[in-house]
């Protein structure tokens, strides 16, 4: 199979990788948060690039239109369950461009204001934040 060649070829260390929905299988998202494309032209990692507040989006077609999707939500989606349904996807470090699956987990709106709250205090300090829900 091609796209198993090719992902295989490719891929970083435990990389993984999950079909897009609404993308008619053309359109695939790895824990590593990339994001790969398989069309008429051939294979390839889109490149990134920053969107609104800061977060880093690819341009993508879902059910034919095209729109910005913010990587960490696309990767949050694929690999992180929320069985309670939380709304916001937080980036446990802060850094608004790691979107790495270790790097991110499901909030509710009050979770994630205290989360802020601990970033912000923990600002310009070497301790590590260690954040459980």
């Amino acid at each position: 199979d091609l796209l198993i060649t090719y992902v295989w070829n490719f891929s970083i260390d435990y990389e993984q990788w999950r079909e897009i929905p609404q993308t008619n299988g053309l359109y695939y998202v790895s824990n590593r948060a990339r994001v790969l494309s398989l069309n008429r032209d051939g294979y390839r990692i889109l490149k990134p690039f920053i969107c609104g507040n800061g977060y880093y989006c690819v341009s993508i077609p879902f059910d034919g239109e095209w729109r910005e999707a913010r990587i960490h939500i696309l990767v949050a989606e694929a690999f992180i369950a929320n069985p309670e349904n939380k709304p916001i996807v937080h980036h446990i470090d802060g850094v608004k461009t790691n979107n790495d699956v270790s790097n991110l987990v499901w909030l509710t709106t009050a979770e994630h204001g205290k989360a802020h709250a601990i970033l912000n205090q923990q600002a310009g300090t070497d301790e590590a934040l260690l954040f459980t829900v």
